[in-house]
């Protein structure tokens, strides 16, 4: 699968001192009326402890220039707790709560709808509540061959 690019995302829930956070490639738009999203999450990671408690999650697709955050939530020292304000932002619309990452794509706020059993780890199905746009004409960061990097464009 390491041939496959992908995008990346910041996947945060919880608040508070159970906030939790993880870095995340395995994201897929299922529908978009209503809008869908597919994630895979480890079952043994503390994020999605604090996931199936809280039942919902925001996502926030990173950008480019984003690469050194991904790396940090994607280490064993991630931020957590209250520790993670000092990089997201929580927004209220619509009398939903939704993480956002300043300088990434965008940011979705999601219920989880259903729960997939994928072996090691789980696929949650989630319902986009809210969609904040992000750095307008930025370009994403994408994750292939074990590397962070960026996209170039043709014609």
């Amino acid at each position: 699968m390491r041939l496959f690019p992908t995008g990346v995302a910041l996947l945060t829930t919880g608040s508070g001192e159970n906030a939790s956070a993880m870095t995340l490639n395995s994201l897929v738009s299922v529908s978009l009326s209503p809008p869908r999203v597919l994630i895979g999450v480890q079952r043994s990671s503390r994020t999605h402890a604090v996931l199936t408690r809280e039942g919902s999650f925001s996502l926030n697709l990173l950008a480019a220039h984003q690469g050194p955050l991904a790396r940090l939530f994607s280490s064993r020292d991630k931020p957590g707790g209250a520790d993670l304000e000092l990089y997201v932002e929580r927004h209220h619309l619509h009398g939903r709560p939704c993480d956002v990452l300043p300088g990434g794509l965008a940011a979705l706020g999601c219920d989880v709808e259903a729960v997939f059993d994928a072996d090691d780890h789980d696929l949650l199905l989630g319902r986009v509540r809210v969609r904040v746009p992000g750095a307008s004409g930025a370009d994403p960061l994408v994750f292939h061959r074990g590397h962070l990097g960026g996209t170039v464009r043709h014609g």
